[in-house]
């Protein structure tokens, strides 16, 4: 089977909060968009602390086993823009989504806040 004939799930996420209580985190904004092999990823920025981060939420389908320096190589390879200095400090977790479908979680902090 083709990778692009593979159906994969968009990670459905709770979209409606701007502003979490529990902490200062604020969501900047979010999409969903299309790696290079078809997988569907979703996209948020937000901010927390002053200084901004970009999470992408993405399908384990076929990724499970993935090294953190494998998944972030995946994710450069499919399209994905990632400076070596960012790269070193990303966040990496299996997370599971609303419909507790199985996803990596890959949070990039990308600088300073505008905030």
């Amino acid at each position: 089977m083709m990778m692009s004939e593979v159906n994969y799930i968009l990670p459905k996420l709770k979209e409606d909060e701007k502003q979490y209580e529990w902490n200062d985190s604020v969501l900047l904004g979010g999409e969903m968009t299309q790696l290079k092999d078809g997988r569907p990823i979703k996209v948020q920025v937000w901010a927390e602390s002053g200084y901004t981060f970009v999470t992408y939420y993405l399908s384990v389908l076929y990724l499970e086993k993935y090294s953190k320096p494998a998944l972030i190589t995946y994710v450069k390879n499919q399209g994905i823009e990632v400076d070596e200095n960012i790269e070193r400090n990303a966040s990496i977790h299996l997370y599971k989504d609303i419909n507790n479908e199985d996803c990596w979680k890959i949070t990039f902090n990308v600088g300073e806040s505008n905030n």
